[in-house]
């Protein structure tokens, strides 16, 4: 306990002390609030009036995100229509005749060498009708003799061959020149005459391949020769110039058809401008659509997120409420007129009956109290035999009735109901201001008091129920002096 609250529960005299009934309403009930220890809730007032504080900041600003975004989707909600993109097809390129033009000038600015490469290219188509080749020898290849002119020379090796052994045979003897046995003449001829015939056979087979080399060798020639005349009518044809006209050029003719030409290039190339023209307008018009309608598109982007932001914000808008309302309650629980209030009505009901135990036998019934609590202050009613009176109305004797049962009845209270226990009392010069029945009164009521130790100090007053102790000055030193 503080010394500020201990020191009028202790000492009680008619100037210093408790003065409970006499204080503001305010300052009573902060008394009781330190008497009793409920400044502890205090702490939690403030913990939460900070955390209100804080709150409702939080509040405001999602209220203010709110707001800014209900009005940019109040602003930008409306959007205008998207524009429709025009077809566009690019130029047409100018016509041919540019390069009809650009030959007929050439040809006006080299009409002899023109001219001149006419009658060559008539020349040589003239040339390319005289050349004449057969188109199915070009698909055919030529014959290779070499086989057939290697099978000749075999058959005039066998013939030879056989000259020289049919010469030999003709030439022998009666006897074999190598066993020197006799031969026999029908053998030998026979043998003579089947080489004879075997060299006849492969002299008409000499003359039936020298006659096929013959064929192909002509054929052969021939497939060149023609080969020839193609290569002859091709190397002719690459010379001509199929867009060369058969007759000459005439140089009136052309500057005329160039004339034309020039003007309806003219027309086509102003056509073409006017195209140009109104291909860039569309252009540059549907390039605006465009930026238009990707601006709305963005726009619907930004309402979309907008709007879940708003769906969001409104979310914790409501949670941070919800947790405000919940701070508010708390804080006004904690506040003194909350929890406060309530202990404090509840305590402030028993101290009004422990009081009012006191004033009846300290009083004889006369005096009563009632205590009310209202918003922050604790009201002080008394009454005299049933008649409001103010405090300030009362006698010294009457106050210091009211007083001592007062603080006898707080002392009492705060020992019930707190671990504090506070057990002396000092009551100087109290008994000076009673008349002897209010004295007897008193000493009787404090006799009664269990585990209070009370000091009455007077000076040449005594009861004869009270132990003594006296307080003798000598030389401007006091001692004490156990009666």
């Amino acid at each position: 306990m503080d010394f500020k609250t201990f020191v009028p529960l202790v000492y009680q005299s008619t100037t210093e002390g408790l003065f409970f009934l006499t204080a503001t309403d305010t300052n009573r009930k902060k008394f009781l609030i330190d008497l009793f220890a409920l400044d502890e809730y205090d702490k939690y007032h403030a913990l939460f009036k900070e955390l209100v504080s804080d709150t409702s900041k939080s509040v405001t600003k999602v209220e203010a995100q709110v707001d800014a975004i209900a009005s940019w989707i109040k602003k930008n909600e409306s959007l205008p229509s998207k524009k429709e993109l025009s077809s566009v097809t690019a130029p047409k390129p100018l016509s041919i005749d540019t390069q009809e033009l650009t030959e007929l000038r050439f040809k006006a600015a080299n009409i002899r060498e023109i001219n001149k490469k006419i009658n060559n290219n008539n020349h040589y188509q003239e040339m390319l009708k005289k050349i004449s080749f057969a188109e199915d020898l070009l698909s055919q290849s030529k014959v290779d003799t070499s086989s057939m002119s290697k099978e000749i020379g075999g058959i005039s090796a066998e013939i030879k061959r056989l000259k020289t052994y049919i010469s030999k045979m003709k030439t022998l003897s009666d006897k074999c020149p190598t066993c020197e046995q006799d031969i026999d003449k029908d053998i030998l001829l026979n043998l003579i005459k089947a080489s004879e015939k075997e060299v006849e056979s492969l002299r008409a087979r000499e003359s039936e391949i020298s006659l096929k080399i013959k064929e192909a060798d002509a054929l052969n020639i021939l497939i060149d020769q023609n080969k020839s005349k193609k290569q002859e009518w091709e190397s002719i044809l690459v010379k001509i110039d199929s867009s060369l006209p058969k007759s000459t050029e005439d140089i009136d003719d052309i500057n005329d058809r160039i004339n034309e030409i020039s003007e309806r290039v003219n027309e086509i190339e102003l056509e073409y401008k006017k195209q140009v023209k109104n291909y860039e307008a569309i252009i540059a018009s549907n390039v605006e659509a465009e930026k238009h309608n990707s601006r709305i598109v963005l726009l619907q982007e930004q309402l979309e997120e907008h709007r879940v932001d708003m769906d969001k914000a409104k979310l914790k808008l409501d949670a941070v409420a919800k947790e405000l309302t919940i701070l508010e309650v708390l804080k006004k629980a904690f506040s003194t007129n909350g929890i406060v209030a309530y202990k404090l009505e509840n305590l402030v009901k028993d101290l009004e009956e422990q009081t009012n135990e006191y004033l009846a036998e300290l009083s004889d019934g006369r005096f009563t109290i009632n205590f009310s609590i209202s918003s922050d202050k604790l009201n002080v009613l008394l009454t005299d035999s049933g008649a409001d009176i103010d405090v300030a109305a009362l006698s010294s004797g009457e106050l210091a009735r009211v007083n001592v049962s007062t603080l006898l009845a707080i002392r009492k209270l705060m020992n019930s109901i707190s671990k504090t226990q506070v057990n002396v009392l000092f009551l100087d010069e109290m008994v000076n201001v009673l008349d002897e029945y209010g004295k007897d009164k008193l000493v009787e009521v404090l006799l009664k008091e269990e585990k209070l130790n009370t000091f009455l100090v007077s000076h040449g007053w005594s009861h004869p129920l009270l132990s003594k102790v006296l307080v003798q000055k000598t030389n401007g030193i006091s001692r004490l002096i156990n009666g």
